[in-house]
């Protein structure tokens, strides 16, 4: 295989991801929409974590977080925060789970 040809193939599955991560992220955002009235009224940020946080541990696996789903949706953002950090699966990705939580917490990312 010569160089040409593998920064095509590179290019292309790099073109294939990028495609399909938009759209799982479109399917998630869809998915959020159809089964949590709430979730609309989100602001991106947010959104975006549970997106995220779908893609990472399976949207079934994210629906089990009953807890944290009913915080969200009263507007509870520290308790949903709290509930995420403790989930055991979470705990296993300490750093992810810290950052989503504080997007959740904060409604902002980096703050």
């Amino acid at each position: 295989m010569t160089p040409d040809m593998m920064a095509k193939l590179r290019r292309s599955l790099e073109d294939w991801i990028s495609e399909q991560f938009i759209e799982d992220m479109k399917y998630f955002y869809e998915k959020f929409s159809e089964d949590f009235f709430w979730f609309v009224g989100l602001n991106e940020d947010r959104q975006a974590a549970l997106i995220e946080l779908a893609a990472f541990m399976g949207y079934k696996n994210l629906c089990g977080l009953t807890d944290v789903l009913f915080s969200l949706e009263i507007k509870d953002f520290k308790g949903a925060a709290m509930g995420l950090i403790d989930d055991k699966l979470l705990q296993q990705t300490k750093g992810r789970a810290d950052r989503i939580a504080d997007i959740i917490a904060t409604g902002a990312y980096g703050t």
